[in-house]
């Protein structure tokens, strides 16, 4: 393998291992004092930005199987908000190891709570 080919194979790697930020338990110690509303903007200043795919936004764990995920809420109704600014807030933060259920750890008044259960009460259609 020459030498230009390494650095672009070395390049692509690190912007794809960028791509998926990884976390620790203690990145998420700003949970155990966070008050609602949290929005994507402050999980991002937090966590680093990653891309939303189908369903939350998701970290994982270093050296582990483990995932945590930002659920959204729903978009308040437009006569709520400018055109301007358009808040993501989060609905509940989740962890689970692959295979696993899904274990609420944010808000303090969901934790414990069936993931199911809270996230169908927030986005009824997903049922």
């Amino acid at each position: 393998m020459n030498t230009l080919t390494r650095i672009l194979l070395l390049s692509v790697l690190g912007l794809l291992a960028g791509c998926d930020p990884k976390v620790s338990e203690q990145d998420l110690s700003f949970l155990a004092t966070q008050k609602r509303p949290l929005t994507a903007n402050v999980v991002f200043s937090h966590l680093g930005q990653v891309e939303i795919g189908p369903g939350a936004y998701a970290y994982h764990f270093r050296g582990t199987n483990k995932v945590v995920e930002f659920w959204i809420s729903p978009p308040p109704l437009a006569s709520q908000t400018s055109a301007q600014s358009l808040p993501v807030e989060i609905a509940l933060v989740t962890v689970s190891v692959e295979g696993a259920k899904r274990a609420i750890i944010w808000p303090e008044d969901l934790k414990g709570k069936d993931y199911n259960e809270a996230i169908g009460a927030l986005w009824p259609q997903k049922q």
